[in-house]
């Protein structure tokens, strides 16, 4: 009778040990499983995404580029005029509905005598616009495969203006001010950290003058 009941706790004993293995084995499973397709449709929202964006950037460039090759002017948020570069910069924000700062948006020319400058350049000459942007990826480890940390995405597109007459307005009109704009946009931003850092303070002394 001893040696039977020696017998069953023996085996419920490995019964159990069996069990354990069997369910520590089934938490790894499902960790390798969920990991996997956390990656996979982090990986098909960053591809989903960059598709957007990249469509956004083309749709705009081209109708920017419609809009700028018979010469005509846009205004600003406040009314003034823009000059032809302006009018260019303007409808690329305004129709991509992406925060495009200065630096992403080159604009140049080549007149007939096959003269590379900076602009629009004058009516007639070959425009050539060309955005350089980037979306950040969701997918862990992807950032460091992109410079800063973006997947780049580059649209560029030229084409002949109309001789058109331009006005002292294409040249002299109201500049859509990016560098006005970034500085106004950063000052803003630190007036914000600023009156979050200074909430932080005022709550911070508050609990110090309640506990004592």
């Amino acid at each position: 009778m001893a040696c039977r009941l020696l017998r069953y706790a023996e085996s419920m004993r490995n019964y159990n040990h069996q069990r354990t293995r069997e369910k520590g084995s089934l938490t790894i499973e499902t960790a390798l499983v969920v990991s996997i397709f956390v990656l996979m449709l982090t990986g098909i929202i960053d591809y989903a995404s960059y598709l957007h964006a990249r469509s956004r950037l083309q749709w705009s460039v081209s109708q920017a580029a419609r809009h700028a090759v018979t010469g005509n002017l846009d205004t600003d948020e406040d009314g003034n005029v823009l000059n032809w570069n302006g009018t260019i910069r303007h409808s690329l924000r305004k129709k991509s509905g992406i925060y495009l700062p200065a630096k992403q948006i080159s604009i140049t020319s080549v007149d007939d005598s096959g003269t590379l400058s900076d602009g629009p350049g004058r009516p007639g000459d070959v425009v050539i616009i060309q955005v350089t942007h980037g979306t950040k990826p969701l997918t862990p480890g992807i950032k460091a495969l992109f410079p800063n940390g973006k997947m780049p995405i580059r649209v560029t597109t030229r084409f002949k203006t109309e001789s058109f007459t331009d006005s002292a307005t294409h040249i002299a009109g109201a500049a859509d001010d990016d560098e006005e704009k970034e500085r106004l946009r950063a000052k803003k931003v630190k007036e914000r950290k600023e009156r979050r850092k200074k909430r932080r303070r005022e709550r911070r002394a508050l609990r110090l003058g309640d506990s004592s």
